[in-house]
């Protein structure tokens, strides 16, 4: 699924995914299936949640998190995997080394 998210430069997923890819050949996901195409697009619609709290290049606080995921209501631990996903994809600030 990252693959497909094709984290932002500055993101957590960015940075680990070129350390790890060094010298390794260009990039060529396999096309998304719908399901996949689907849960995208839940995603994206999370990291536009996430993008009205925090600017770019910034990683979201504990406040930022708990106002987001609380806006799922009592069911928000179900999101909890599918927010870290959209986050670690987001653009926060960090370097690859």
């Amino acid at each position: 699924m990252e693959v497909l998210l094709d984290p932002l430069r500055g993101s957590p997923s960015y940075a680990l995914n070129a350390y790890h890819d060094d010298g390794a050949s260009q990039r060529t996901p396999r096309p998304a299936t719908e399901a996949e195409r689907e849960k995208v697009a839940q995603i994206r619609k999370l990291q536009a949640k996430i993008r009205e709290r925090v600017e770019a290049g910034k990683a979201p606080s504990w406040n930022d998190r708990e106002a987001v995921l609380l806006s799922f209501g009592p069911n928000w631990p179900e999101h909890l995997q599918t927010y870290m996903l959209a986050a670690n994809t987001m653009d926060q600030g960090v370097q690859p080394r």
